[in-house]
């Protein structure tokens, strides 16, 4: 039952990535950040807020796929370590992992306990 509904959540989180994908969206996205003028610190702050809000609606691996191509680039242009910025979307993204509404460590937590959500 906790397989079949984490299977259903990875499925729609992956469809959302494509969709977003194919609209262009994180390209439109990085295209508005370098744009700004931000400096690396401003980058940063830009880049927690980004993906914590992806988190709350994508799975992880989506994340990656789509928004580490995009970000890459940027931080290398401002100067920003690649294991730093490794680190600040791992972290992001496991804190994704436990907000709702796709939150997919707390639907596991429910599932093994039997307990609600709520």
């Amino acid at each position: 039952k906790v397989t079949i509904m984490l299977m259903f959540i990875i499925a729609n989180a992956m469809l959302f990535a494509h969709v977003l994908t194919t609209e262009r969206i994180p390209h439109t996205i990085a295209e508005a950040i370098i744009g700004w003028g931000l400096p690396a610190w401003g980058f940063l702050i830009v880049v927690n807020i980004i993906l914590l809000i992806a988190g709350n609606f994508m799975e992880p691996s989506a994340i990656l796929m789509i928004m580490a191509p995009i970000l890459f680039p940027i931080a290398m242009k401002l100067g920003i370590d690649p294991i730093h910025l490794g680190i600040i979307m791992v972290v992001n993204m496991e804190i994704g992992m436990i907000t709702p509404p796709v939150g997919l460590n707390l639907f596991v937590t429910s599932g093994i306990t039997g307990m609600p959500l709520l």
